[in-house]
């Protein structure tokens, strides 16, 4: 995050705000998702209840947001410029628009920009230290979604939901277990989603493993052909300065003969 140097509009209360409701403004973005979800299954009138629900409470933290923080910035007319994406949330998603305007109910996927914030955190993810995360992770999801199968489903029990929750993740699918219900296959698409996410991470982390393998020869490598070469020149300069104890040896013969010439005369 910028500090108020690179940011002379925020000011240090400005900066503190932000860093209060950048975890919290996090969590409501990606609630945006099982939002579109219940809106556009055909689930029950409670569904779509939690669906506009979810829609209003996700657009008045927005709202919330940008207010807060134009109440403690330096220069609101710059914080303005510099936040175009709030605004175009606050001014062009919010649950009341007319029916002439519900096709612009795709622009809430706006609200999913904010999790670009999370980038670092895909930067661990996407590592050996995150697979291991991941793979507990999805070894909850995996329990989790077999518990939901059996529950959602007639006429199954927890073996069952354990099978076709695996055959759902790696995307086998083998047609012998399916959902009937809505809300079982609303499950179903979130576990796929998983466990292609889950798929990326394990080929992500070998992928690094080589890499880092690679890294590590190549070190070894440059490291050896250091050495040799300090080698060679610590021997280069060896036989230089015996070659010049030799010259000084000679120099010095050459001087005393000299001496003693001079001296017989």
């Amino acid at each position: 995050m910028a500090s108020t140097g690179d940011r002379p509009w925020m000011g240090e209360r400005a900066e503190r705000r932000e860093r209060r409701l950048e975890r919290p403004m996090l969590v409501v973005a990606a609630l945006v998702i099982p939002a579109l979800i219940l809106e556009g299954a055909a689930v029950r009138v409670a569904g779509k209840t939690a669906a506009v629900v979810l829609n209003w409470v996700i657009w008045l933290a927005f709202l919330g947001e940008l207010v807060a923080m134009l109440a403690v910035v330096r220069d609101r007319r710059l914080y303005l410029r510099h936040n175009l994406l709030s605004i175009a949330i606050v001014v062009l998603t919010p649950p009341f628009l007319p029916a002439l305007f519900q096709s612009l109910r795709a622009l809430r996927l706006l609200r999913l920009a904010r999790l670009l914030r999370l980038a670092p955190i895909f930067r661990v993810a996407f590592s050996l230290r995150g697979f291991r995360y991941a793979s507990f992770f999805t070894l909850l999801v995996v329990v989790t979604g077999a518990s939901a199968f059996e529950n959602l489903e007639p006429d199954k029990d927890y073996f069952d939901g354990i099978y076709w929750t695996v055959s759902t993740m790696t995307t086998v699918g083998y047609g012998d277990e399916l959902p009937t219900t809505v809300e079982g296959k609303v499950v179903a698409m979130v576990l796929m989603l998983v466990g292609i996410g889950y798929f990326a991470v394990v080929t992500a982390a070998i992928a690094e493993r080589f890499i880092e393998r690679g890294q590590e020869e190549h070190i070894a490598a440059v490291e050896a052909e250091a050495s040799d070469d300090l080698g060679g020149q610590v021997e280069r300069l060896t036989t230089r300065a015996h070659e010049l104890v030799a010259d000084l040896e000679a120099l010095g013969l050459a001087v005393a003969a000299a001496s003693s010439d001079r001296d017989a005369r």
